[in-house]
């Protein structure tokens, strides 16, 4: 996404792997160690008290890896395992699913 929106430009970038938390994040960018592609909402604040200026993504597809996390050692509540359901066809909750390495 950044290669189509700066071209050649985009070869200068230095990329780190993250934060840890998006405040780390935004901690960051507010002290101009860089720019971040972050949720609208994680800096709705920010924006409205001027500290970060927010632009809009057009015409991006953006991707992000999401883990439904349990506790090991709970079985799972009803809710919760309807939850699971909606969320990821075919989960499997407790012992018998890991996260790959």
């Amino acid at each position: 996404m950044l290669r189509a929106a700066l071209g050649a430009a985009a070869d200068r970038l230095a990329t780190t792997g993250g934060f840890g938390s998006t405040e780390a994040v935004k901690r960051a960018v507010r002290a101009g160690l860089g720019v971040s592609i972050v949720l609208a909402s994680a800096v709705a604040d920010e924006v409205a008290a001027g500290h970060l200026v927010a632009l809009p993504v057009a015409d991006a597809t953006l991707v992000k890896a999401l883990r439904l996390v349990v506790p090991e050692a709970l079985p799972p509540t009803a809710a919760a395992a309807r939850f699971a359901a909606h969320a990821i066809r075919g989960a499997t909750i407790g012992a018998a699913h890991r996260a790959p390495a």
